[in-house]
């Protein structure tokens, strides 16, 4: 069994690494800054480069970063949530049906997560409604679905020509009963 050097952690990360990575992570990832931090002189981006390609300094990188992200619940799945509710936000559900301003507390949880800011005047009451982009949400959603594939020529499949001649189809016929669009 082999003894660890009394100068390394158990990770076998030596004094200035250790103050490396705690750096980087405290620094919001700037290697640069997080090596000058550390104590490392001379060209500290090239060094922190060198230091980032070193596993042992990386998995350290990794484990801090899944300990502060994991309580927070930052995963795929809460971030796809998080743009459908975006996407597919219906401001409508901010008012009441004599078209009042609902009050925050009874906003749907679906809008509420899509609004970015709001504004009060001097007497407390809300006079701006930010949403967060509609369209940028939607871009993303239809890049990770797969559904901006090709090149809009004849050379590859266009997902976008399928989707647009569906709009224009249940735009022409607003009667029809809402058709759905199969994504591969």
């Amino acid at each position: 069994m082999s003894r660890q050097s009394p100068s390394r952690d158990k990770n076998g990360l030596n004094f200035q690494e250790q103050l490396f990575v705690k750096s980087y992570i405290a620094n919001n990832g700037n290697g640069e800054e997080a090596a000058r931090v550390a104590g490392y002189s001379g060209d500290c981006s090239k060094r922190a480069r060198q230091l980032l390609a070193r596993e042992r300094v990386w998995r350290k990188i990794q484990q801090y970063a899944r300990a502060v992200l994991s309580p927070l619940e930052v995963k795929a799945e809460r971030s796809l949530r998080e743009l459908t509710y975006t996407a597919f936000a219906d401001p409508r559900q901010l008012f009441h049906t004599d078209n009042s301003l609902l009050k925050p507390s009874l906003w749907p949880e679906a809008i509420a997560r899509a609004i970015s800011s709001f504004e009060f005047n001097r007497e407390g009451e809300i006079t701006k409604i930010r949403l967060n982009s509609k369209l940028g949400a939607l871009q993303l959603l239809g890049m990770y679905l797969g559904m901006w594939q090709g090149a809009g020529d004849s050379r590859s499949t266009d997902r976008l020509d399928e989707l647009v001649a569906a709009l224009r189809k249940s735009a022409d016929d607003p009667e029809e009963e809402e058709k759905k669009v199969s994504v591969q």
